[in-house]
Parts: C-alpha cells; structure tokens; sequence
C-alpha cells in the first residue's frame, strides 16, 4: 500500500527489434535520397517537411498515408503558393515579411479547408520559401515536387507495401480524395 495505485505492465504491441528494423530501414532510405539530392545539387529534394512526410507515411495511420498523389499535389502546390508570395509580395512589391507569411497561411489554410484535411508539413513548407534567397524560389516547387513523389514512393512501395493491395484499393489511393468526394456527390 503506497501513495498511487498499483499499476499491471502492458507490453508493447510492437516488438523492439521490428521497430529498429523500421527506423534502420527508414534511415537508410533517408540517406539515400538525400545521396541523390547532394550529388544532384538539387539539395532541396531533401527540405525537412518532405523528411516529416515520409516518417508519417511510413509509421502513422494518418488520413493522408493512403492518398499519395494528394499528398504530393498538396506538398508541391503549397510550395509553389510560398515562392510566388514571396517573390512577387516580398521581392517585387517590398511588403514585409510578416504580412507576406499572413497572406500564405490564409491561402494555405483555405486550401486545407476546401479539401477537408490539414497536413502539417504542406503548411510548414509553405513558409520555407521566407527563409530562401531569391534565386532557388523558381526552382523550389520542383524540387519539392520531385522529392515528394521520390520519399512518398519508398514508403508505398517498401514500407506499406502497396504492390500487395487489391486493385480497388490502388485505384481509389491513387485519385485525389477530392476528386472522389466530388464524383460521390455528383451521382446522388
């Protein structure tokens, strides 16, 4: 008899060794990616929120893990949304920063309004633009294109293991969720 109550340990669903098999595997799909960006010099195919990305698509069940063309449709056109306020709010027009950072967040976030889902690191590499020069924000969006398409592969094809999925499911993870949502509603 004590203080607090006494409490049965419960392992973990999750072996220890399965798990560092995952994060060993995941770190070394990781350093090769970022290989390829280096020796590419388009470092930017390796931008922490694509980093973020690729472990929830690997380890959560998150809504966007079955939705990999809208994850990277979403990646890429936030970027885009964020080198184009910047260039033409910041560097063309003057406007500060903070006013440029507010006009990205509000168009980001109606973005994830309109397609019923927030993506934390779509948002967060909206803003990275702010922290670039000017010359790398044309080729930026591309870069976080082609990174989100190389990391959100790995983890279909190596960690979720999308070659065994049933053909529906292939097709329905690959159209857009709002496209679905859209076509639903149309044929009520």
């Amino acid at each position: 008899k004590g203080i607090r109550n006494k409490t049965d340990y419960t392992p973990s669903d999750r072996p220890i060794k399965s798990a560092i098999v995952v994060w060993a595997a995941m770190t070394c799909s990781l350093l090769s990616i970022a290989a390829i960006g280096y020796y590419s010099t388009y470092i930017y195919i390796i931008i922490p929120p694509l980093i973020v990305s690729f472990v929830e698509f690997v380890n959560t069940k998150a809504g966007f893990r079955n939705r990999p063309v809208l994850t990277v449709l979403l990646l890429s056109v936030c970027s885009l949304v964020g080198s184009v306020f910047q260039l033409v709010g910041h560097f063309y027009l003057g406007l500060p920063l903070a006013v440029v950072a507010t006009a990205i967040l509000v168009v980001v976030f109606g973005l994830f309004e309109w397609l019923g889902k927030f993506f934390a690191p779509a948002g967060a590499i909206s803003l990275i633009p702010l922290l670039l020069p000017e010359e790398v924000l044309p080729y930026l969006p591309l870069e976080v294109f082609v990174g989100a398409v190389l990391f959100i592969a790995v983890a279909m094809i190596f960690f979720q293991k999308c070659y065994r999925w049933s053909r529906a499911q292939i097709v329905y993870c690959l159209i857009p969720h709002y496209l679905i949502s859209r076509f639903v509603r149309r044929n009520r």
